[in-house]
């Protein structure tokens, strides 16, 4: 497994992106929440609260929250799936 990870959402509330988390914990799926901004409230405007995953469970984490699939140019480092 890669070291680099994949942004698959962002959401506005560190709460929502501990909710994905949870869902993809359940799942058997290691994830990590990233905060753009040291002050949570902030984030949002520096581009939200980021959830990250191993490019190997991309797809699988996309599926389990009803996101799109990253595919392509689209599964890289950079790119990610807003909510």
């Amino acid at each position: 497994m890669s070291t680099d990870l994949i942004r698959i959402a962002t959401f506005a509330k560190p709460p929502e992106a501990e909710a994905a988390q949870n869902a993809l914990a359940h799942e058997g799926i290691k994830s990590y929440v990233e905060f753009i901004s040291w002050a949570w409230y902030l984030s949002n405007a520096a581009g939200g609260v980021q959830l990250l995953v191993p490019p190997d469970d991309a797809q699988r984490a996309a599926e389990i929250l009803g996101l799109q699939v990253p595919t392509g140019s689209q599964a890289s480092q950079d790119s990610a799936v807003e909510e």
